[in-house]
């Protein structure tokens, strides 16, 4: 079981995707989420792009991927608050 996982929305003037950030497995701890809504960030993230049968996370919790769903995320690896 991994706790405090969470999905967010990132965008800027050109795109958008889904931000999904890992939770940490076997510690059941609560952690608040390292983003608020309309807060500016730097983010360094994996992009995943499954077809095929891949997994993704979803809302809805993991999810698999067929191929017309076309689903592109992120996965962040850092999380940085940018000062105003």
């Amino acid at each position: 079981m991994c706790y405090g996982a969470y999905l967010f929305y990132l965008e800027d003037e050109t795109s958008s995707i889904n931000v999904a950030v890992y939770g940490r497995c076997g510690v059941p701890t609560v952690k608040d989420p390292d983003v608020e809504d309309g807060q500016r960030i730097e983010l360094a993230a994996t992009i995943q792009s499954p077809s095929h049968g891949g997994y993704y996370l979803s809302f809805q919790g993991v999810k698999v991927a067929r191929e017309q769903e076309g689903v592109i995320q992120a996965v962040a690896d850092r999380i940085v608050p940018l000062a105003e």
